[in-house]
């Protein structure tokens, strides 16, 4: 028996249909049953390439002349809050400025034995052997009036902060680490 045309055309679609459908669709899987809980959220893959979540290396030309400005804004509130302590004569106050690292470096008895060899001490009599003594001695003599001229950012939570003394030298005032929120003494490192 002669073929129609039609009939070769549904016979065409046929095996278009039968061949595109090869493959099983994918089994359903069941639904969890319902324990009030939130259904767990989707994984969503990233697209192209993955991005690290490590910092980059620090340079001090990362850091924009209006971030440095404002910081050292905020510096000069620090140390103003902090002369007033210290010339209070305030050390537990004192004491919540300071970082960790800075109480127990400044509490070690070799670091006390080096600041008590100053002259000014050695001709004072002066044996410094507690933070409290550094406070009374060191801190609270030469630093209750001392004022910013510039920071210097050290790393992205580290700075030195400078004064320019009469001689028109830059001296280091303290290095402050930023912790949280607010500004911390630190030792330097």
């Amino acid at each position: 028996m002669p073929r129609s045309p039609k009939s070769g055309f549904i016979l065409l679609i046929s095996l278009f249909l039968v061949f595109s459908c090869r493959s099983s669709p994918a089994p359903v899987q069941p639904e969890p049953a319902s324990s009030g809980a939130h259904p767990p959220a989707a994984t969503v893959q990233p697209v192209g390439p993955e991005i690290s979540e490590e910092r980059q290396p620090f340079t001090p030309e990362l850091i924009s002349q209006d971030e440095k400005r404002n910081t050292l804004v905020d510096v000069e509130k620090f140390i103003e809050e902090l002369n007033q302590v210290i010339q209070r004569k305030e050390f537990e106050t004192w004491l919540t400025y300071l970082t960790p690292e800075y109480i127990e470096y400044y509490s070690s008895p070799e670091t006390l034995a080096e600041w008590s060899n100053f002259p000014v001490l050695k001709r004072q009599g002066i044996m410094l052997k507690t933070l409290k003594d550094f406070f009374f001695y060191i801190v609270y003599p030469s630093r209750g009036s001392a004022k910013p001229d510039d920071i210097e950012y050290l790393d992205y939570m580290l700075i030195k902060v400078m004064a320019i003394n009469s001689k028109g030298e830059r001296v280091v005032l303290y290095y402050l680490e930023k912790v949280g929120n607010s500004w911390k003494m630190t030792v330097r490192r």
